[in-house]
């Protein structure tokens, strides 16, 4: 089993879950995949995905005429209003969700006094990978002694005795590099942080209660500053190597000078979810 099913609006507000009453998901080609690839002189030279369609069937129930109503509504105004604003929603397997928009629906078994429809939907994806999102927060490390048996009297995350200051690994348990989201907080100056060796850094001043944000799917840096305003920092990025490099998979080491706190989310991708 995957765990839960359901399809959580663009704006992050509604979730219609699709394995309970009144929406039951009943079979679809939604888990299948295909990569396309690129030949050159009869031999493989790289793989893609383009833009995929998937399809899938739900029956929608009610133990009224108006509950059945009110469910069907309801389902297709969630959908309908993610095409209109062109936000994509995500529909979740468990851990791993796709960036999808549900584009079609086609009618079935329709009968207005059963109480039940069949109904099946066709999603269209421009990114087709199943995504789960796997985040470690990282914090400042004042000056400290690591003594035999000694613990920091702060219950974080990590012990501080199990890495050196400024040093900390990470498994991540995960074959490929991926895309990442990460937020640095103030205050510092021009932080820098090297993943696997690989520097992140950005030349700006932060101060207390300001953060910046990298996201590295879109390209972006913003700050936001403690009085509600925020700055685009894309220009301030450094530029001999790109800041949005992907971040690689497996065992992880992140170093850096410990005096200042930031949050790393990993978009782990997979063209399936994982069966369990």
């Amino acid at each position: 089993m995957m765990g839960d099913i359901y399809y959580l609006s663009g704006d992050g507000k509604r979730k219609i879950y699709l394995d309970r009453h009144p929406y039951w998901m009943q079979t679809g080609d939604i888990l299948d995949y295909e990569w396309d690839y690129t030949v050159r002189n009869k031999r493989i030279r790289g793989f893609d995905k383009d833009v995929a369609e998937r399809e899938f069937l739900i029956s929608i129930f009610g133990n009224s005429e108006e509950e059945y109503n009110s469910n069907w509504k309801h389902l297709h105004d969630v959908f309908e209003q993610d095409v209109r604003d062109l936000t994509p929603g995500r529909l979740y397997f468990g851990r791993y969700y796709l960036r999808c928009y549900i584009v079609a629906s086609a009618k079935s078994e329709w009968e207005c006094d059963s109480g039940i429809v069949d109904n099946t939907l066709t999603l269209a994806t421009d990114y087709p990978f199943w995504i789960q999102e796997a985040s470690k927060q990282f914090f400042p490390q004042p000056d400290i002694v690591i003594e035999s048996g000694f613990e920091y009297q702060y219950d974080y995350e990590y012990e501080y005795a199990s890495d050196t200051v400024g040093t900390v690994s990470w498994p991540t348990d995960h074959f490929a590099s991926s895309e990442f989201l990460l937020i640095i907080y103030g205050p510092c100056s021009d932080p820098r942080l090297l993943i696997n060796g690989y520097p992140y850094q950005v030349y700006d001043v932060l101060e207390n209660n300001d953060y910046m944000v990298i996201d590295s799917r879109e390209n972006t840096v913003v700050k936001y500053l403690a009085n509600g305003t925020t700055q685009n920092l894309y220009d301030m990025r450094a530029k001999e190597q790109s800041l949005f490099e992907k971040v690689p998979g497996g065992n992880l080491t992140v170093n850096w000078n410990a005096a200042f706190g930031f949050d790393l989310t990993l978009y782990l991708e997979r063209s399936e979810p994982e069966w369990n």
